[in-house]
């Protein structure tokens, strides 16, 4: 009972590892800028002529720039992240409730992966920044805990 309790939850964290490294893998995500060198160097108490005082402040200024883009692209990452994610997690579920009945512990490490990967793509859909984006992610795992739930739950408990 307890290796099959034990191999579930392994199945679980698997999947969910599956998921998270593979999006990782085939969708790169954004490369944050480096900060320049010149300016991690200066100290503020250094005297520093009007020229080379300009040069920093316009790397100041571009590295500013390039770390807002840096920003949005990840919100975007993280939105099509969270999209992949709950795409898998839906199918995952789906799988684990239609193919998998005749071999519970592997269903239900299927079941439990996909929570856990729904759980995953609610998180990816919170930092994407956007707050009706995260409300979308926040109601459909709503939405699929609850169908999972009675289908799970109180439809096979019915059928018994």
């Amino acid at each position: 009972m307890i290796l099959k309790f034990v191999y579930t939850l392994f199945i679980a964290f698997l999947f969910t590892a599956l998921v998270g490294f593979g999006i990782a893998a085939f969708y790169i995500s954004p490369k944050e800028p480096e900060y320049p060198s010149e300016l991690k160097v200066t100290r503020p108490e250094e005297r520093v002529s009007e020229s080379v005082f300009n040069q920093l402040k316009s790397k100041q200024e571009q590295y500013d720039k390039e770390m807002k883009m840096f920003i949005e692209n990840m919100k975007t990452y993280n939105r099509n992240v969270a999209l992949v994610a709950i795409a898998a997690s839906v199918i995952t579920l789906f799988v684990s409730l239609t193919f998998f009945k005749q071999i519970l512990f592997i269903a239900d490490g299927f079941l439990l992966g996909g929570v856990f990967t729904l759980i995953y793509s609610i998180i990816r859909g919170i930092v994407s920044g956007d707050d009706k984006f995260r409300f979308l992610m926040v109601a459909a795992g709503f939405i699929i805990a609850v169908i999972l739930g009675y289908l799970k739950l109180i439809k096979t408990t019915k059928s018994e």
